[in-house]
């Protein structure tokens, strides 16, 4: 009897069990050698901390958001302009104030905030917020809702 399915299993396990002894020791050097780059890499960020539960984990993440915001804050407001051959060097809050008035400056200076709009807008928009009835102030609603289109034409980016 050479045939049947009792003979099929046999012949593919006996393949499976060959497959596996064949690649095991290969899959196992995989993952020892992925374990060692992970403990490479945890070695490399310091060592363990101990956090004995939530409250501690917590209070840890807590005290590292607080260096980095106290480190910013420090490079922020101790910004230096350092000349080095011929051209200046800014760091911290400098660094940002060259870039506000290298590229943001123009930019800003060309938007016209009233551009395309007109009394018939305004007017557009108060009535819709106060009906028929005409007000003698611009109703904070008509003013949010014409200032909010134009602050969302402001953000897009171009």
């Amino acid at each position: 009897h050479t045939q049947g399915t009792s003979v099929l299993a046999q012949k593919l396990s006996v393949l499976l069990g060959e497959h596996i002894k064949k690649h095991l020791p290969f899959i196992q050097e995989k993952i020892h050698e992925n374990l060692a780059d992970c403990e490479k890499s945890l070695q490399m960020l310091g060592p363990e901390i101990e956090l004995r539960n939530d409250q501690d984990a917590v209070s840890f993440i807590t005290k590292v958001i607080n260096q980095y915001c106290n480190e910013f804050q420090r490079v922020i407001e101790h910004s230096q302009v350092v000349e080095e051959k011929g051209k200046l060097l800014f760091d911290g809050g400098a660094l940002i104030y060259e870039i506000f008035q290298t590229f943001m400056e123009d930019k800003i200076g060309t938007i016209d905030p009233l551009k395309k709009l007109n009394e018939v807008d305004i007017l557009s928009e108060i009535r819709i917020i106060n009906g028929i009835d005409p007000s003698l102030f611009v109703p904070r609603e008509a003013c949010k809702s014409l200032i909010v289109k134009k602050i969302d034409k402001f953000s897009i980016p171009r």
